[in-house]
């Protein structure tokens, strides 16, 4: 047997990390969620295991899969969700790593099916102008892979999206990038949500969206001082 990549067991790492945050960070409940991060030079993924509680687990529990979802390496059955990690990587050559999470509110609207208006800053990096939702898929088949590439067919330039009564979809270069990104948007749908029990929320245009986005890339530099050794 080939050895694993040293860049897998980096990944898994990352992966076991983030994963024992989901539950703390209020953006799973007991095992729901999953994590997956993708090497580029094997093609081997690094993915969470199924029915594993988050606050117990070590890298060596994180499951190594080929491209197709095929056990490498692990005592552990991935997570159900498999069929989702595999097909949005295999078709999003760009993506490195998916974020999969039961965050409440941002769940709530999956529910309702109706997409989160983007109100504030949170929602920058979201990369459509709200956070639509997928077609419905029942959970743990390629129905559900299906219905996320579909979406990722109608809006290429999503970044994070909505499960239909499943959750939220995050897509990243790092694990760190979709994690903050589905952190992001639990943000802007409790945020909308509180917004809405006041009375009626007042949604960012894309263009304004844009307009702050391009204002934080096009910051400049900060002077440097001289001090103490003015002149």
């Amino acid at each position: 047997m080939r050895p694993i990549p040293p860049a897998l067991e980096l990944l898994a790492a990352e992966v076991c990390a983030a994963a024992r945050r989901l539950s703390p960070d209020g953006l799973a409940v007991g095992t729901a969620g999953n994590i997956s991060a993708r090497d580029p030079e094997s093609g081997l993924v690094a993915v969470t295991p199924a029915g594993y509680a988050y606050d117990e687990m070590i890298p060596a529990d994180i499951a190594i899969v080929d491209p197709s979802g095929r056990l490498v390496r692990g005592d552990l059955r991935p997570t159900s969700e498999l069929p989702l990690h595999v097909a949005v990587l295999a078709r999003h050559q760009e993506v490195r790593a998916i974020v999969h999470t039961h965050s409440p509110h941002a769940l709530a609207f999956a529910v309702a099916r109706h997409p989160i208006p983007l109100i504030c800053n949170e929602g920058l990096f979201v990369g459509t102008p709200r956070v639509e939702v997928a077609d419905f898929g029942q959970p743990a088949t390629a129905a559900l892979a299906e219905a996320a590439l579909r979406l990722l067919d109608r809006f290429p330039s999503a970044h994070a999206f909505l499960l239909a009564n499943h959750g939220v979809v995050a897509l990243g270069s790092t694990v760190d990038g979709a994690y903050s990104l589905a952190a992001q948007v639990e943000w802007e749908a409790r945020v909308y949500h509180l917004a809405l029990r006041i009375g009626e929320p007042h949604v960012l245009t894309a263009g304004q969206m844009e307009e702050i986005r391009r204002h934080y890339a096009d910051l400049p530099p900060i002077e440097r001082s001289p001090w103490p050794d003015e002149s």
